[in-house]
């Protein structure tokens, strides 16, 4: 047989058994139209929901890829007649509820090919008129005064609004660069500006009537705001002046007294301040090194926090000047002056009172004192403390900075003095040093190093100076 005739014979096949591929439906599906309207109004309860196809569908695939949501009832059934699909509700509809349809465009003709575009509308049961947008709240109010430079401008409106729309019909006068940013659920505006707004000034803001809600809802009329910010005749001042973290029960008075050395310092103003000038206003003398941090309400507390102890016993004058500004530009009419005292429980200068031997005769401070040793070449030696509960002698520190030497004498060159053992009283406010290697006739100093690095107690608290006896042993 020829090549040609094996051709021919095999189109004639292929006409007879695959002339349906030839002619498969390949065009995809689309909504004719539907009801309820997009965002229609006035829908009765009893109404069902249609969809119209341009072609036959598949009614599985569609009736999967279709849903409803609301707050109201959505339960039903559906049906079928030729193109178009019905959902027939089970109970009325609920009034005044809010009813949307979504079909997913996975939804299939009979040729297996999906639509082109999901479909999304929403309607309103019995509705007499669609529910504007109105704006239900500002930050500030309208015709607040006194309102700071700083302050962001919040929105708040009834329904979900459409952002870009807003925002086109948004402005500020006099003119103020911002930000805009929304709430999650698109209710809420705040125009957070990006420069200080003008001092003691009217400004108005308005939301004109072309705002959208996401229903497509304009707001129908313009909608303005007006504030004033700051107060151009008052001044700040300060309030007074108290011990941050603890419990206020009085500002702090003139040469206030029971001040502790860790104290963190709050300074309260009457109104807004500006940080940067009114902590450059600040000093305490003798200086103190340290930061500061802010609060705000009923005007603004400065807290200025020490990095390092206040000094135990010590008068210390606070002085915030007139340089001290308020968010006006205003400043302080009069400086500020306080005096305050350091003498807390937790920070008294560490005091040793005597030092008495084994007989317990005191020793002088000033003068030599002659100890007699009965023969023995060690004695016990008290050493008291001006310590009240609950505070305690630092032993670590007591036994590191107490040291006997011998300076003199016609004795026993040899016996140079050595602490051999210590003890303390119960409550530690008392020491007991034991002295071996001592001989009669010997002039001998015993020490006790002062100032920060010496001897302290279990607050820190340590003797301003170093404290020296010394003895004639006989």
């Amino acid at each position: 047989m020829s090549s040609f005739k094996i051709l021919l014979i095999f189109i004639i096949l292929l006409l007879f058994t695959g002339c349906s591929w030839f002619w498969v439906d390949m065009k995809p599906p689309e909504v004719e139209s539907h009801y309820p309207g997009h965002n229609q109004y006035d829908v009765p309860h009893n109404a069902c929901v249609w969809i119209k196809f341009t072609k036959p569908m598949d009614t599985i695939t569609v009736q999967r890829a279709f849903s409803i949501d609301s707050d109201g009832n959505t339960t039903g059934t559906f049906g079928w007649d030729n193109n178009t699909l019905y959902y027939f509700f089970e109970a009325f509809l609920d009034t005044g509820r809010k009813y949307t349809v979504n079909l997913d465009k996975n939804a299939m003709d009979k040729a297996g090919n999906t639509l082109t575009r999901g479909l999304m509308f929403t309607f309103y049961v019995n509705h007499l008129s669609p529910q504007k947008p109105s704006v239900v709240q500002t930050i500030p109010a309208n015709l607040a005064e006194g309102v700071g430079k700083d302050t962001d401008i919040i929105i708040t409106f009834s329904k979900s609004m459409d952002k870009a729309s807003v925002q086109n019909n948004f402005s500020i006068s006099p003119s103020m660069n911002g930000l805009f940013i929304w709430s999650h659920s698109d209710t809420m505006l705040t125009y957070q500006t990006t420069e200080e707004l003008q001092s003691s000034t009217w400004h108005k803001v308005t939301i004109g009537k072309d705002s959208k809600d996401k229903d497509g809802y304009s707001l129908g009329d313009d909608f303005s705001m007006d504030f004033l910010t700051g107060d151009s005749y008052s001044h700040p001042a300060v309030l007074g002046v108290y011990s941050y973290g603890k419990p206020l029960t009085n500002f702090w008075t003139n040469y206030q007294k029971n001040i502790e050395k860790d104290e963190r310092i709050a300074v309260q103003f009457s109104k807004n301040m500006s940080h940067s000038d009114s902590q450059n206003a600040f000093s305490l003398s003798p200086s103190v090194n340290g930061y500061f941090t802010w609060i705000s309400g009923a005007g603004e507390t400065m807290i200025f926090h020490p990095t390092e102890d206040l000094d135990s016993e010590t008068t210390y004058r606070l002085n915030i000047s007139t340089s001290a500004k308020d968010t006006d530009n205003h400043n302080l009419e009069d400086p500020f002056e306080l005096y305050f005292v350091t003498d807390g429980p937790g920070c008294l200068v560490l005091k040793l009172t005597n030092v008495s031997d084994n007989q317990g005769n005191r020793l002088s401070f000033e003068n030599v004192t002659t100890v007699d040793l009965n023969g023995f070449e060690t004695n016990t030696f008290a050493v008291h403390f001006d310590l009240a509960a609950p505070n305690q002698l630092d032993i670590s520190s007591f036994q590191q900075h107490v040291s006997i030497s011998r300076i003199s004498g016609w004795g026993d060159s040899s016996k140079l003095g050595a602490i051999e053992d210590f003890n303390y009283n119960g409550d530690l406010t008392k020491a007991y040093i034991r002295i071996g290697s001592v001989s009669s006739n010997n002039y001998y100093r015993l020490k006790f190093d002062g100032s920060s690095s010496g001897i302290r107690d279990l607050n820190g608290n340590s003797m301003q100076d170093d404290v020296q006896v010394i003895f004639l042993t006989k």
